[in-house]
């Protein structure tokens, strides 16, 4: 009894070692673990597998998407995550190097927080920070408007999903770029406002018509303005050929990797969005409208200034030039603008500009397009919806930040666009604007000179 004792007394304290020492080093193991810092990052670009060696895991959250990047040692104010080539790596900065404001931030509580891009890479990468835009989200309530019959977006458009992608790149690997605008923002001071003309590669004459009307080198001067034309890529050897010389000669054709068609819409406009926010482009205000348009710029000039930079608020509406749109409807018989239950599943689209000329700042711009890569949107091809409506109403602004430049049934003198469209009249809607401008240029132009006559009295 007495060895089985002994026995038994040296088995408990080897069993109390053991366990003494297993504890003691799981210990030291958790606190190791919570010593080595694990960076969180508010990243939509998840097709990354590779990170040091290290997986990356998505977490849904409320704010949608969480990438936490484990294996990353050592992480501190001097190193800096980039986001290059669809993979999440890590830089040094030199000691002798002031650390800058962090290319990706933790999430702000309120956008109009948000500080300046720092990019050490211009225009090689461009980073959104869903975070920020998602922690001023709420959760999508229906709406108490009687007047109103739409109410709120449909599941799809209301989730934070990751895409697999971010919009196409544009001008690089051997696509058009305007090389005037680039060289421009280096020797001019702010643009007031640039438009963007969504075209097509074989639509050369258009684009000739814009040049020679509207968007003339004069008017540039004038107003301040800068004239872009948007296209996408073709198959047409001839039309690419055309394409390089009128480039070459304009140096206002931006071009992105995509083929260019009319179910492109949305791409053609997001990818473009990107393409600015990559150049820190020093513009006032965006505005999209089409190559067989118009622009009245004295008209659109005395408004902005009278009635958007006078509001505080402006940066964050759309201004509406054309129509803006309650309560439409989407159309599911078989027509041009036809869309299915499975693209769009309510009954009515929230309000919305027409596509002809719409105008908002870089800001309100950068929200949408941020947005946008965690919507799916796949085949939704109606790029105005989309954009002012959609995406719009997902920021939870609902009918506060978009706003009609100018009334309906305006007379023809003081409307902002006039759309050329076709005419059997007419060879071509490039011959109809040059003709129509005659007209049109004088009239315009007299009638706000007679608005300001009026003011001075």
């Amino acid at each position: 009894m007495r060895v089985y004792s002994s026995g038994a007394s040296k088995l408990k304290n080897f069993l109390s070692i053991l366990f003494g020492i297993t504890f003691g080093a799981i210990f030291v193991l958790l606190l190791a673990t919570s010593s080595v810092p694990t960076t969180t990052l508010q990243n939509i670009n998840l097709m990354s597998r590779n990170v040091n060696n290290g997986p990356i895991t998505p977490t849904p959250n409320a704010l949608g998407y969480l990438v936490t990047v484990p294996r990353l040692e050592k992480i501190t104010k001097k190193h800096q995550v980039l986001i290059r080539d669809g993979n999440i790596r890590v830089a040094k900065w030199p000691k002798s190097t002031q650390w800058p404001k962090p290319w990706i931030r933790e999430p702000h509580e309120n956008m109009d927080e948000s500080p300046a891009d720092s990019n050490p890479m211009k225009g090689s990468s461009f980073t959104c920070h869903i975070g920020k835009i998602a922690s001023s989200l709420k959760p999508a309530l229906p709406r108490h408007f009687t007047s109103r019959r739409f109410h709120v977006l449909p599941k799809r458009y209301t989730a934070m999903l990751p895409k697999s992608d971010p919009a196409p790149y544009c001008g690089t690997s051997g696509l058009h770029f305007p090389q005037k605008l680039l060289r421009q923002q280096k020797t001019t001071q702010e643009i007031w406002m640039l438009f963007v003309v969504k075209s097509a590669p074989s639509y050369e004459e258009n684009r000739i018509s814009v040049r020679n009307t509207w968007g003339s080198s004069s008017n540039s001067n004038k107003y301040g303005i800068f004239v872009l034309f948007v296209i996408g890529k073709t198959n047409d050897e001839t039309v690419n050929i055309n394409l390089r010389k009128e480039n070459q000669k304009f140096g206002d054709i931006l071009q992105c990797n995509f083929l260019d068609e009319y179910h492109a819409l949305p791409i053609k406009v997001l990818s473009t969005f990107r393409w600015i926010l990559e150049q820190e482009l020093n513009v006032k205000f965006v505005t999209m409208t089409d190559d067989d348009c118009l622009v009245n710029l004295p008209r659109m000039q005395y408004f902005i200034d009278a009635n958007v930079t006078t509001d505080p608020d402006y940066q964050k509406k759309v201004y509406c030039g054309l129509k803006l749109l309650h309560d439409g409807k989407p159309h599911r018989e078989e027509t041009k603008w036809a869309l299915t239950i499975e693209q769009y599943s309510g009954d009515y689209f929230p309000t919305f500009c027409h596509g002809g000329l719409w105008t908002l700042s870089p800001r309100l711009m950068k929200g949408i397009y941020c947005l946008s890569e965690i919507t799916d949107f796949s085949d939704f091809f109606l790029e105005d919806v989309l954009l002012t409506g959609i995406l719009r109403e997902k920021l939870n602004f609902k009918d506060t930040n978009i706003k009609q430049m100018v009334e309906r049934r305006t007379p023809r003198n003081e409307v902002m666009l006039f759309h050329v469209g076709n005419d059997k009249k007419y060879k071509s809607s490039g011959s109809r604007m040059l003709s129509e401008w005659k007209i049109m240029k004088k009239r315009w132009e007299s009638s706000v000179k007679k608005i300001y006559e009026q003011q001075t009295l």
